[in-house]
This record gives structure tokens, sequence and C-alpha cells, in this order.
């Protein structure tokens, strides 16, 4: 399995889904933006065939 974390809103979270990934978790209020505003981390999951 592969995880990785993206920022919620970021356009890269579509490809990855596109690809394949599941979200399985997500961290409230984890980055926080340069105007000061804060966003979910979102946490993704994909599992590579053996």
């Amino acid at each position: 399995m592969v995880f990785l974390e993206v920022r919620q809103g970021n356009p890269a979270l579509a490809l990855y889904l596109r690809v394949g990934f599941l979200q399985v978790g997500q961290r409230e209020n984890y980055y926080r933006g340069k105007s000061g505003d804060y966003f979910n981390a979102l946490t993704l999951r994909y599992e590579i065939a053996s």
C-alpha cells in the first residue's frame, strides 16, 4: 500500500482519485495557508497489486 497526504483543495487531488487513490482519513485544520486560513489534510491510500 502507498499512503499520501494532500491539502484539501489541492488541484492534484483530482488526479490521485482518478488513478485509484481512496480517501481513508482527514486531519481537521492541519495546514495553514499564507492568508492565515486553515485547510484540512486528506490521507489517501492506494493498493499496489502483488
